[in-house]
């Protein structure tokens, strides 16, 4: 694998590239790369895009719109992989996808010098930095890129929304390095702006989140991990949705729920 780096104000990232051919980032700040040396590209289709069912809800004939999530915005493949596979679809219908990013700097390197990047100037896209996100747009696609700290700027969503969300791209880095990411407190934050049958995506199998996910009303799947992954985890607000004897499993569990009081919010 090849690597180089870049700064930035939250720290070094080192650009690796990844099994599949693609880059990731490991930043240097909070010790962890943004996706799995297996594949980044490969690993956000199978977690997000396929965990999310992006393809079914996009031809659902009831919706009249799409709308996703995304917790860690990183090189853009969460939105690249999404729009890149809808637009080899003959409908047109709108998309909005909604990002977030902690750190600043690392928004304009993406929109910048990743494939993200070449894949907007292919399309024309038009860029607009706001103060507290980033607009971008192009034929029938709307991506918002949130600013700084998520569980500060997510009510930005009232403002950004005219839909509720159909799909969350659950991607942060882990519990143990970003803990604010993870608790009840944070799922009960963002369950206000979703659909019923939104589906939650994301790489963690951690038994203290999914408590967490549990007890802020959500529904629970464990579906095999990508790569060396052994399991990733689904959640929905649809009863229906959730694996009864793997949520048994974790509400007989001694760990307790990830929660703000507990990391000191």
């Amino acid at each position: 694998m090849t690597e180089s780096t870049f700064p930035s104000k939250l720290g070094r990232y080192s650009i690796v590239t990844t099994e599949d051919g693609h880059e990731t980032l490991k930043s240097h700040y909070f010790d962890e790369s943004c996706h799995s040396t297996s594949g980044a590209w490969d690993e956000t289709k199978y977690n997000y895009f396929d965990g999310c069912k992006i393809l079914e809800k996009y031809k659902d004939q009831e919706r009249t719109h799409l709308t996703i999530f995304e917790v860690g915005f990183a090189l853009g493949y969460g939105p690249l992989v999404c729009f890149s596979e809808l637009l080899k679809l003959e409908e047109q219908k709108p998309v909005t996808f909604v990002s977030s990013e902690l750190d600043t700097d690392f928004i304009k390197w993406t929109l910048s010098e990743s494939r993200l990047a070449e894949f907007l100037k292919e399309q024309n896209a038009k860029i607009e930095d706001r103060e507290t996100y980033v607009d971008v747009s192009f034929k029938h696609f709307h991506l918002f890129i949130l600013k700084g700290d998520l569980r500060n700027s997510v009510d930005e969503l009232t403002h950004l929304l005219n839909h509720p969300i159909d799909a969350i791209f659950h991607d942060p880095f882990s519990p143990r390095k970003n803990p604010r990411l993870w608790t009840k407190q944070w799922f009960l934050q963002i369950k206000r702006y979703c659909q019923r049958d939104v589906i939650l995506s994301t790489y963690s199998s951690a038994v203290s989140f999914r408590k967490a996910l549990l007890e802020a009303g959500y529904f629970i799947q464990s579906t095999k991990g990508f790569g060396r992954k052994r399991t990733i985890t689904q959640a929905s607000l649809n009863k229906e949705f959730g694996d009864q004897e793997i949520m048994n499993e974790i509400k007989r569990s001694k760990a307790k729920a990830f929660n703000d009081l507990a990391i000191g919010e």
